[in-house]
């Protein structure tokens, strides 16, 4: 059963590599704070730019993609980050 903290959903990978365990991160549900949280791309950055380093010690930089569906808040949050959108559904 997948662990869960509140609402907040994270999948990782497990797999080693030359004896070394690896468990990266692949994906996350972003945490929502208030009802009325910013739900737009600028809003979603500035949240993982926030949490990633604080949580996981890692930057924004280390994301290679974005997997959502194919909506303009996606298109815009990864063309933000400087990275591609696979796109699902």
């Amino acid at each position: 059963m997948e662990p869960r903290l509140g609402a907040f959903r994270r999948r990782f990978a497990c797999y080693e590599v030359g004896g070394v365990m690896k468990i990266p991160l692949l994906c996350i549900a972003p945490l929502l704070n208030e009802p009325d949280e910013d739900l737009s791309a600028r809003g979603h950055y500035e949240f993982l730019a926030g949490m990633l380093p604080r949580d996981f010690g890692k930057q924004l930089s280390d994301c290679l993609f974005v997997v959502g569906d194919n909506c303009a808040v996606n298109r815009l949050l990864a063309t933000l980050m400087g990275v591609p959108l696979v796109a699902i559904g």
